[in-house]
Formats: C-alpha cells, sequence, structure tokens
C-alpha cells in the first residue's frame, strides 16, 4: 500500500537547452515559456520510493506532466494509453495537444535493486513488441525474394498492420515508459506549486516525515544558540 508524501519543490534556476526540452516533448511545438521546469528542494531518505528498501542507487530522473483533467498530470502508461488512442481516433490530428509536455520535474530520486530489475523487464518487452515490424518485413521480403505464397504474404502483411503498427508500437511504448517509471506523482493543481505529492511506500514515507523533523530540530536549535 503506497501513501502520499507531500516533496518541496522548487522552480529550476537553469534553462533548459533546446535539446533538453526535445527530449521532454515531441518536437511539434516547443515555447519555453510555456514548460514549467522544478526541482526537487529537499533531502531524501536513502530508501527505495516504491518499496521501502535500501536504495542501492541514486538516479537523476526527469518526471514529466501534461495538461488534465485535474492539472499536470504524471505521464503514465495510463495517460499514454488515452493518449495514443486520441491520437488514432483523430488520425494524428490531436498529436500537438495530448502528447505536448508541459512541465517537469528533476531530481535524484533513491532506488532498489527490485526496481532495476522491474525497469529491465519492461526495457526488453518494448524491444520485443518494437522488433515485430521490422522482422515482419525482413520475412515478407526474403518470401518474395523465394516465391513464397500469396497467403503467407497476406498474413504478414496483417502482422505489419494494424498488428505492429499501431497495436504493437503502442505496446513497445507503454513498457518502454513503464521502465523509465520509478516515482508516481499525484496531479500538480497550482501554476506555481512549493509541493510536489507523491506516492511512495509507507517506510519511505516515515523516513521523510522523520529526517523533516529532524532539519526542523536543528534549524531551531541554531537560531535559538
Amino acid at each position: 500500500m503506497s501513501e502520499d508524501v507531500s516533496i518541496a519543490v522548487r522552480p529550476s534556476g537553469e534553462d533548459m537547452t533546446v535539446f533538453e526540452q526535445l527530449q521532454r516533448t515531441v518536437p511539434i511545438r516547443v515555447e519555453r515559456d510555456e514548460l514549467l521546469t522544478l526541482q526537487v528542494a529537499q533531502p531524501l531518505p536513502e530508501l527505495c520510493v516504491k518499496h521501502g528498501r535500501d536504495a542501492d542507487q541514486w538516479r537523476s530522473i526527469g518526471i514529466n506532466f501534461r495538461p488534465g483533467l485535474l492539472g499536470q498530470e504524471q505521464v503514465s502508461v495510463a495517460s499514454f494509453a488515452r493518449a495514443a488512442l486520441w491520437v488514432t481516433i483523430t488520425f494524428g490530428y490531436a498529436m500537438g495537444r495530448v502528447l505536448n509536455v508541459s512541465a517537469t520535474l528533476e531530481g535524484r530520486w533513491p532506488i532498489c535493486r527490485r526496481c532495476r530489475w522491474a525497469a529491465l523487464v519492461f526495457r526488453w518487452i518494448g524491444h520485443i513488441f518494437a522488433a515485430v515490424g521490422p522482422l515482419a518485413l525482413f520475412v515478407m521480403f526474403a518470401g518474395l525474394q523465394s516465391g513464397a505464397s500469396g497467403e503467407l504474404f497476406e498474413k504478414l502483411r496483417l502482422v505489419v498492420a494494424p498488428g505492429w503498427f499501431p497495436f504493437s508500437l503502442m505496446v513497445a511504448g507503454a513498457a518502454y515508459l513503464r521502465s523509465a517509471t520509478y516515482v508516481r506523482c499525484r496531479p500538480i493543481e497550482d501554476d506555481a506549486p512549493t509541493t510536489v505529492v507523491i506516492r511512495a511506500h509507507p517506510a519511505f514515507a516515515d523516513a521523510v516525515a522523520d529526517l523533516y523533523t529532524d532539519t526542523s530540530g536543528a534549524t531551531t536549535s541554531s537560531e535559538e544558540a
């Protein structure tokens, strides 16, 4: 079971390069003034956010958000599926609107071995589904060269479309996204947020509370002295 944990954030002090922005949004329309860039502004415990285990690695992660019904919603497998379905229904007309990243949260997050193994598994799932189309095209080309029957060619054509495009590519995209998701965030409702609420393991939530208490106590003692 996960708990809501408020993490202090601040606006990023460094401007993003055009290349960094293109990594965080589709290369359709990049408007620097519309992108909200935040950074984690508090120390984090050395526990995995998701599993509450001792972290064996700290990883710099950029969490992307898109406009949603509840505010700036984190880009997730569910939001990716909704966006991909909507883009498919509108034949790509809505791509610029539903895929445009409007906010990003940068920070170094603690992860455990279990997180890294899960990321590896989902990454390979993405590789497999992404490779279905090129493999089918190769078999089709080889079959044409060897004079294969038209029935085999027709089956392989269905594998390529609509099997590989768009459905297999959607699954691959969702798997790649899941492999890079180590932290889950609640929607950002404020235009200038000072905190972002994440979903975390109870052990991580308790450690954050203890860390905040220790930091507040040390600050109070230094002020009294």
